[in-house]
């Protein structure tokens, strides 16, 4: 099937039920964004569970509302891997620290020092805190972007 428009043919698609595009002939991005609401304390949360191969791509995170004011408080976001074989470690080479001397609201990315993850490989973000002067940071949004092959099931 050939079609024609102002003189331009296209003839890269035959109409042909295999020529066509479908889910399992695309890589899909996604993305998991968690809010934490309030202040900021040590927590375990699992973003997803992977249902094909695929590949990580961004892992960022911000203090959106107040940032920590005591000079010994650190917040740290990292990224864990873990399935049925095999405990979670983390994925990244340099994970993603907040002081009181961080700017507010500006997204800080993690890098991977692991970015590949197979089917049933669950996702977890882990939040560590320290220090005891003053308020800890108040409010987190942190975001996962990842592409993953098709499956049928």
């Amino acid at each position: 099937m050939a079609v024609s428009i102002a003189g331009l043919t296209n003839t890269h698609f035959s109409g042909l039920a295999a020529d066509r595009l479908d889910h399992s002939k695309a890589i899909h991005e996604k993305s998991v964004t968690i809010f934490i609401n309030g202040t900021v304390a040590a927590d375990s949360i699992d973003m997803f569970t992977a249902n094909g191969t695929g590949v990580l791509r961004k892992f960022k995170a911000a203090i959106t509302t107040t940032i920590a004011t005591g000079s010994d408080r650190t917040v740290t976001v990292d990224l864990h891997l873990g399935n049925a074989g095999s405990a979670f470690a983390t994925v990244l080479s340099s994970t993603i620290g907040f002081t009181n001397g961080t700017v507010l609201r500006t997204p800080a990315n993690g890098a991977f020092s692991n970015s590949a993850f197979v089917a049933n490989d669950i996702l977890r973000c882990v939040i560590t805190v320290a220090g005891t002067l003053l308020a800890q940071a108040v409010d987190m949004v942190v975001t996962l972007i990842y592409s993953e092959n098709p499956t049928t099931t």
